[in-house]
């Protein structure tokens, strides 16, 4: 595998909540470890930032960039 992609337990919808202790994908950055992790959910610039200089992630944006269209034919 080139890369394990995780949606962090951090939104719920729109709504960014904190995990409960315990129920973050850490343990999962550890036995992947060295390899990066690409995790997605509920960041912003900042936290993007943070979590990508303090553990080593990659950071997916996906909600954001999506469209919801629909196409009448």
């Amino acid at each position: 595998m080139a890369y394990l992609s995780l949606v962090e337990p951090r939104a719920q919808g729109y709504e960014i909540v904190t995990p409960p202790e315990g129920e973050d994908n850490d343990f999962l950055r550890e036995i992947w470890s060295p390899s990066p992790l690409m995790s997605a959910g509920g960041y912003n610039r900042q936290t993007a930032l943070e979590t990508a200089e303090s553990k080593g992630d990659l950071i997916a944006f996906g909600r954001p960039f999506l469209a919801n269209v629909s196409i009448l034919i």
